[in-house]
């Protein structure tokens, strides 16, 4: 799939939906 759905995820993420040490987890599994 492309990877814009993955970016407004990784939007979301930021945003404060998911706490901020999952974020920091997912920042590094983003890339």
């Amino acid at each position: 799939m492309n990877r814009l759905p993955v970016r407004k995820t990784y939007k979301l993420f930021i945003g404060g939906a998911f706490p901020r040490s999952e974020s920091g987890r997912t920042y590094d599994a983003e890339g």
